[in-house]
Order: structure tokens, then C-alpha cells, then sequence
């Protein structure tokens, strides 16, 4: 990768995290930083490393580049899902288990690979060759409040591209437009936290590219699975480690001033179910009359199992809207103990706005 900082992270930012262009142009605006249309532009401009006048802003830009790609791996999209230890006596058990988990994948030259270029990704031609879904532990970071956990692996999606019928030719000749689809692979960076002081067990999965609902699934059983069967090695008993049921937090963000509803599900006491949605970001549907006088015709007798709010950045302000939702499904009203223990953390730049929308969480 170049030398030059900014220009080694505008690259990655593109290519490896396949952030935004308008995610760039906020930060470097609120910094005082050059913008740019494309990424194609800052990339031109930043590299003008022999140009004294621009040094020292390239130099700030690299920082501020640095600190947003750094960022964007650990906070950026990703779906959260929850769960809580039931012993105390088990807290400091499970951080030596995460060392562990770190430490015996250090005999795995393909992990070592992994390590030498974190943060950064692997070669695509070698990403190419490993096998999809088995994951690498390249990085663990512990302090005072958690100890982390960074998963990475080789994961597929597939991408839907159109094809001219002109290049098939033959019968298709027909067809006025054909939709093909073909595999991607990535490297996404995984987490799983442990929460020390909360006793709560937390697995990110990277939603930079697409992920499917059942795919995260599949892979959160994994790593769940994997922290189980390590604590049960070590210490010849279960970990007692239950999902964190946060749906009662729906009625409470419903409830919260802070923050606008963009979008709402819930099933009415007439058994009707309601799919609301803003077309704008930045309105409330509570503040919305047809929503609001439509709650009082039933004396709002309803039961949401379904909302998506933003909320002013704590950083940028209302320059940047993070978002929380919690996407449970209409199964849920119908069960005497609704239980969702997932959410996702959107638009997250910095650690301060997903510790804002973390904390209404657990």
C-alpha cells in the first residue's frame, strides 16, 4: 500500500470497507479538511506529497483518514446480538477464556497471514484460496470495561449484475434485459465482547457487505459455540451463558424523547398489523398525525415488536443520523415471553455515538 497516509486510507476505506463516499465528505468537512466529489478526487488530491503548502494538511488528513478506517472496523454497520452470564464466578473465567481462544490460534500459519496485514485485508488471491466461514482470531484488545476480539475469515455474497443479451446472442436475443449473479468474496472483521462490568457477552458480525439473516445466524452459533466448548475444556463445567432478551427496549425507544422513529411495526387490540414507515430520515413518526390519532382511536391498545430510530450524532450532530433497530417479527406478539436479543448499530463513525446507542441496549 502507498506510503502516503491519506492515500493508503482512502483506498481502504474504499476497497475494504466499502464505506461511502458521503461518509468521507462528513469527516473531512467537520475536520476542515479538502472534500471531494468521488473517492477517485481525494485520492488525487491527497497524494500531493511534494507540494509544501499541502503537506500539512495531508499529513492531518492521513490521521484523521487513519482514525476513521480504525473506527469503522470496530463500530461501523454491524448487528449486535446479546447474552448474559449467569454467575458471576464465571466473569473472570470467560476473559481468560478469550485469551485462550487468541492464543491457540497462534499455530495456524493462514491466522498469521491474517495478523501480518491487520488492520488491513489479506491479498484477494489468497483470501481466494481459504476456505469460507472458518475464522482467524487476529487481534485481541482488553481494558478496564471489555476485552475484544477480532474475528476475520473469507465470506461470499452474491451480487447481482446485468447481462446484455446482445453477448449471448441465440435465443436470448428476445429478452430485453438479463439479471445474472455472481459470488464476491470478502474479509469482514467479526467481534466478540465481553462486557465485564455488565457480565454480557457480545458478537458483532461485520455488515460492510451483505450478510443474510440466516447466514449471521449460522455464525453467531458458531462463535457461540466456540466460547462454550472452550470454557467447558478448560474448566470441566458449563458456561452458563443465556440470550440477553432486549425486547422490552422497543416499548422504551418508543417511549424515550430523544430520537425520531423512521419506521414501526405492531399489531393493533382490533388485530390489525401496521407497517409504518417515514419517507423522510429526519422526521418523527410519533409527531405524525395519522400515527398519533390513530394510536388514540384504540386508546392505544397495540403491541410493537418492530422500531428503527435515529438520532443526532454526539459528535457531528444532526450531520451524521446513527441508527438503532430492533427487527423482531410478528411471531413475537404471539408468544406468553417474547424473546429478540439482536439489534443493528448503523452509521456509526466514532466509539462515543455506538456507545450512545449501546447503552440503551444493556
Amino acid at each position: 500500500m502507498s506510503k502516503n497516509k491519506a492515500k493508503k486510507y482512502l483506498l481502504a476505506l474504499k476497497e475494504q470497507r466499502n464505506i461511502s463516499i458521503r461518509v468521507v465528505q462528513k469527516v473531512l468537512t467537520h475536520e476542515s479538511l479538502k472534500s471531494g466529489k468521488s473517492f477517485d478526487d481525494l485520492i488525487e488530491y491527497y497524494s500531493q506529497v511534494g507540494d509544501k503548502k499541502s503537506d500539512p494538511k495531508i499529513k492531518k488528513a492521513g490521521l484523521v483518514l487513519e482514525k476513521l478506517y480504525n473506527n469503522n472496523m470496530i463500530y461501523g454497520n454491524r448487528v449486535c446480538y446479546f447474552y448474559t452470564l449467569q454467575s458471576k464466578k464465571q466473569y473472570e473465567l470467560v476473559e481468560q477464556i478469550f485469551k485462550q481462544i487468541f492464543a491457540s490460534d497462534e499455530k495456524n500459519p493462514e491466522t498469521d497471514l491474517f495478523r501480518e496485514h491487520y488492520p488491513f485485508n489479506i491479498e484477494q488471491s489468497n483470501l481466494d484460496d481459504l476456505e469460507l466461514g472458518k475464522n482467524y482470531f487476529v487481534k485481541c484488545i482488553d481494558n478496564k470495561d471489555c476485552i475484544r476480539l477480532f474475528s476475520s475469515s473469507a465470506r461470499a455474497y452474491k451480487d447481482s449484475i446485468n447481462i446484455e443479451p446482445d453477448a449471448l446472442g441465440g435465443d436470448y436475443l428476445e429478452y430485453y434485459e438479463i439479471v445474472g449473479y455472481k459470488t464476491i468474496r470478502h474479509q469482514p472483521f467479526d467481534s466478540i465482547i465481553f462486557h465485564k462490568k455488565k457480565g454480557i457477552v457480545e458478537i458483532q458480525i461485520d455488515m460492510a457487505y451483505p450478510v443474510t439473516k440466516d447466514d449471521r445466524k449460522m455464525f453467531v452459533v458458531d462463535y457461540h459455540n466456540l466460547l462454550k466448548k472452550t470454557y467447558r475444556e478448560k474448566y470441566k463445567e458449563e458456561l452458563l451463558l443465556v440470550p440477553y432478551n432486549i425486547f422490552n427496549k422497543i416499548d422504551l425507544l418508543y417511549e424515550e424523547p430523544e430520537g425520531s422513529i423512521v419506521a414501526l411495526e405492531h399489531k393493533t387490540g382490533t388485530n390489525s398489523v401496521k407497517k409504518e414507515r417515514m419517507s423522510s430520515k429526519k422526521e418523527d413518526l410519533k409527531q405524525e398525525d395519522f400515527h398519533s390519532s390513530g394510536l388514540s382511536a384504540i386508546c392505544r391498545q397495540t403491541n410493537f415488536y418492530s422500531i428503527t430510530k435515529k438520532y443526532d450524532s454526539p459528535i457531528f450532530g444532526e450531520k451524521n443520523l446513527i441508527e438503532l433497530v430492533i427487527a423482531g417479527g410478528i411471531k413475537l406478539i404471539a408468544s406468553p415471553a417474547p424473546m429478540i436479543n439482536n439489534a443493528e448499530i448503523n452509521n456509526c463513525l466514532y466509539q462515543e455515538e455506538y456507545d450512545y446507542l449501546i447503552n440503551k441496549l444493556i
